[in-house]
């Protein structure tokens, strides 16, 4: 069965073929245009695109206005006043055959060139709904390989780290601000727990603190230690660069008491982003990692609750619970 996102995609192809070979009249290239927002969810697109099949009149003010006025519906006369032309498509190809039969060949032309310039905005809808599309499948296709593969490691690890993993990031999908919170804090805990097994804190190594907060550092150190081909320690660096970046940002928000102020885009971000960086961790050293990671992230787990509100307290006790 075709998910929204496919059959949308299809249809993109549709329309844009029929627009370019004229295949269909333009009231039926306009239907098909009106199913694609529908699909999206693009409710100005549908707006607009109900008004060119069933016609204008008494929505001079609706919200797609500016469409209408692009496309040639809305003409500025000689008095400064406007002129709007309120016809469905349907009507303005009829008032074309009408004029061909008397020889008008002025209106003809009006006319028809109102009907290609609502066509050609059709198109345009449909082929950058394509492009986003298309790019969005690719990138959602390429992502879900990764999150398979990850979510299958870890589940023969911990399976309710997994569970866990998978309820972050359904957290960052809700529309609750908390929730989004919690996510980031359930995966910064995961990838401290897996730091704490991999790399223990301890005395500095390469002039690189190796303390207890420092669990980046320490996944540094064991990232570079490891005897693989150097793009794969290089590419697990850079991720590992960037997510630190982002847990030092958060970390200085919390500090100054504002815990919850994370965005839904951050807090998918950050999902991410973890899932890519245990996805380099496990590939550089399955073995190592199968043997130590185990009880880390089985500790982890009474502290991944996204059900509850993640206090100073909570990050305290595992911190303390982590070096038993």
């Amino acid at each position: 069965m075709q998910t929204r996102r496919e059959e949308a995609l299809e249809l993109t192809q549709d329309i844009l073929s029929d627009v370019e070979g004229a295949l269909i009249p333009p009231r039926q290239i306009a239907l098909k245009a009106q199913r694609l927002a529908t699909l999206l969810d693009d409710s100005l697109a549908l707006e607009w695109l109900r008004a060119e099949t069933t016609g204008y009149k008494g929505l001079e003010a609706f919200d797609a206005i500016e469409i209408a006025e692009i496309v040639g519906r809305i003409n500025t006369l000689s008095d400064s006043t406007n002129s709007f032309t309120f016809a469905s498509l349907t009507r303005l190809a009829r008032y074309v055959e009408e004029c061909y039969r008397r020889e008008d060949q002025e209106n003809e032309l009006l006319a028809t060139d109102l009907i290609d310039a609502v066509t050609a905005r059709i198109h345009r809808f449909a082929s950058e709904k394509y492009l986003e599309l298309r790019f969005g499948n690719a990138a959602e296709t390429a992502f879900e390989r990764v999150r398979a593969q990850v979510d299958a490691q870890i589940a023969r690890l911990a399976p309710e780290a997994a569970l866990k993993f998978a309820a972050a990031f359904e957290g960052a999908d809700s529309d609750d601000s908390e929730r989004w919170a919690q996510s980031v804090t359930t995966c910064r805990r995961l990838i401290k727990a897996v730091a704490d097994r991999l790399q223990p804190a301890g005395p500095p190594i390469n002039n690189r603190e190796m303390t207890d907060p420092k669990y980046i550092n320490r996944l540094a150190v064991w990232i570079e230690a490891r005897e693989t081909s150097k793009t794969r320690r290089t590419v697990a660096q850079a991720d590992l660069e960037s997510l630190g970046k982002r847990i030092y940002a958060f970390d200085k928000a919390g500090s100054k008491g504002v815990h919850a102020e994370v965005d839904q885009d951050e807090a998918t971000r950050f999902i991410t982003g973890t899932y890519l960086l245990m996805g380099d961790i496990l590939a550089l050293d399955p073995e190592t990692v199968t043997s130590t990671s185990q009880r880390a992230l089985e500790n982890s787990m009474r502290f991944l609750e996204l059900d509850r509100d993640v206090t100073d307290a909570d990050i305290a006790a595992l911190d303390d619970g982590l070096n038993d």
